[in-house]
């Protein structure tokens, strides 16, 4: 038996604000995503006149955003 799942990759990325309870839990999640990529390097800048926060990271990516 085989479960195809499809989500819609940009209304997903842009709802996460109700996903997460406070922007320390978004800061967590992104490292711990990291982390499980493999990851050996994160960097985090955030600019503060654009309020725009960004995180990169070494590791591998992910191959299928749908799992």
């Amino acid at each position: 038996m085989q479960i195809q799942v499809r989500i819609n990759e940009e209304g997903a990325l842009r709802n996460q604000r109700y996903a997460f309870t406070d922007r320390f839990t978004l800061v967590s999640e992104l490292l711990q995503n990291a982390r499980r990529a493999g990851a050996m390097r994160i960097e985090i800048h955030y600019d503060a006149t654009a309020q725009v926060l960004r995180v990169e990271d070494d590791g591998r990516g992910l191959d299928d955003f749908q799992k």
